[in-house]
């Protein structure tokens, strides 16, 4: 670098020249801006290996519109089961009639899910009539007992 007042010459990194003592003016150095990177390409997908020819889909063959086969709906019937009635009379009226009835309206239920209607409605029944004699039973026992009494 040469001095601009005496013209000597001067290394680069000195800010006052050695043989006038003026101040150097300061080199500006040029910022180079980073480079400037490009994102990479996107990768190339290559097509699956296709057949020269191909055959459009074929449905295979199919018969006539029919109705697929379809068991009997079995509709979930409502049968009373008459439990309620049966423990009543059990401890209220009598026993052993009440205990009967109790077994015939716990059958009930599962007669109907496994699918024997007619025989969860004869249980219904059975379970009715039991509860129904019981209760007659229990009631003129408890009226003899009134009667007795006096």
């Amino acid at each position: 670098m040469i001095c601009n007042s005496c013209g000597g010459q001067v290394q680069d990194n000195v800010t006052v020249c050695p043989y006038c003592g003026q101040p150097m003016p300061v080199k500006q150095v040029q910022q180079t801006p980073p480079p400037f990177r490009q994102a990479p390409p996107p990768p190339v997908y290559q097509q699956p290996y296709q057949q020269p020819y191909q055959q459009p889909y074929q449905q295979p063959y199919q018969q006539p519109y029919q109705q697929p086969y379809q068991q009997p709906c079995q509709q979930r019937l409502h049968i009373e089961t008459h439990m309620l009635e049966a423990v009543l009379v059990t401890l209220f009226c009598c026993m052993p009639f009440g205990v009967i009835s109790i077994v015939y309206a716990s059958q009930v239920s599962s007669m109907v899910n496994a699918g024997n209607i007619q025989g969860a409605q004869q249980a219904s029944k059975s379970a009715h009539t039991w509860a129904m004699v019981g209760l007659v039973c229990g009631l003129l026992s408890i009226g003899a007992c009134v009667v007795a009494a006096n």
